[in-house]
């Protein structure tokens, strides 16, 4: 199963970080920023369109279910997220304004994605996110029969600034009040 960890007595996965594979696809963003809404979280990233700066080229969007989003990228981001502050306060980059924007902005080009599970990284002021997906599909299946035919399948991978990054986890950070409202109560 790869990076897949399948405890066979609850039926629950995991996966071992170190096994996972890496996305094929790439994407350069300039610009970061999410959504909320009820039931899901939408990332989006953006590539400015030169010279003109008011348009984007390319616009990429990665849709999170909230309980996914909750677990693994709030989560998980804590320490990273502290860790990336310090670094950019360290390289004085200053703050990048809200781009809350970036999805209301004109884009040549749009794309869309699912994902259930990221893993970030940054080295001095270059970031990236890989995207991954695991589908419901084959999740309720092994929940059901026992049967392990999971494919966890990489998404993508977006190559951004720290700043940009840093940006984007403030604003996960400014949103998990509302989004915190529509996790079931017994959420953990």
């Amino acid at each position: 199963m790869g990076a897949l960890i399948l405890n066979e007595e609850d039926r629950s996965v995991s996966v071992d970080m170190t096994l996972l594979g890496t996305p094929q696809k790439t994407y350069d963003a300039d610009l970061a920023c999410l959504e909320h809404r009820e039931t899901n979280i939408r990332l989006f990233f953006g590539k400015i369109r030169l010279p003109t700066r008011n348009t984007l080229a390319t616009r990429v969007e990665i849709r999170y279910p909230i309980e996914y989003f909750h677990r693994h990228m709030w989560q998980n981001s804590r320490d990273f997220h502290a860790r990336l502050r310090e670094r950019a306060e360290n390289l004085r980059i200053p703050q990048t304004p809200n781009q809350s924007h970036l999805h209301e902005m004109e884009a040549d080009k749009d794309h869309s994605e699912w994902a259930n599970f990221e893993v970030m990284g940054y080295s001095g002021t270059e970031a990236a996110i890989d995207f991954f997906h695991l589908p419901p599909t084959d999740l309720a299946r092994y929940e059901r029969t026992g049967v392990a035919n999971i494919a966890f399948t990489p998404i993508l991978r977006v190559q951004l600034g720290v700043d940009q990054l840093l940006a984007l986890l403030e604003g996960c950070s400014g949103a998990m009040t509302e989004i915190e409202k529509y996790l079931p109560h017994d959420f953990a």
